[in-house]
């Protein structure tokens, strides 16, 4: 139902595998999030505080 109604903030689209930041709250895919922390920082893309994949709360 998550998936229905929500967006991943960072691509735009249906929730897949929805997870959430720890400390925003924000709601995003968890392939998404894992390819941003990998990839591009090892932060929250919203709220920029430092974490990793594992750190993600599933949805």
């Amino acid at each position: 139902i998550i998936a229905e109604v929500f967006r991943c903030f960072i691509c735009m689209e249906k929730l897949r595998d929805a997870r959430l930041c720890p400390h925003c709250s924000k709601l995003c895919c968890f392939s998404c999030i894992r390819r941003w922390l990998t990839e591009q920082r090892a932060q929250c893309p919203h709220c920029r505080v430092l974490c990793h994949p594992g750190q993600s709360t599933v949805a």
